[in-house]
């Protein structure tokens, strides 16, 4: 079931919407994004909201795709050690037998 629900983003609002299920998520979505354009309009002399905005963006989404690139090499390195487990099990079997 899909609710509609309003999200305040660096002042503005926005009507969205979402699944119910959804909901959490994107009311911290948009916690986090508020988050980070304080912390720039904070740290930086920065008033235009859509360049807090953009850096803000470029931010998150740099740390999300870190996090996916760690993943991924993550992922390999257990692909890979699977594969081993499997030659060396094989290779053991061959000489049991």
């Amino acid at each position: 079931m899909k609710s509609s629900v309003e999200v305040k983003i660096a002042g503005r609002k926005y009507p969205v919407t979402v699944k119910a299920s959804e909901e959490d998520n994107l009311m911290r979505a948009a916690a986090m994004i508020n988050k980070q354009v304080e912390q720039f309009e904070n740290s930086f002399a920065v008033k235009d909201k859509q360049d807090l905005l953009a850096m803000s963006a470029l931010q998150i989404i740099a740390g999300q795709l870190s996090i996916h690139t760690e993943l991924s090499t993550d992922q390999n390195s257990v692909a890979q050690t699977v594969t081993d487990l499997e030659s060396f099990v094989s290779s053991y079997l061959k000489k049991v037998k």
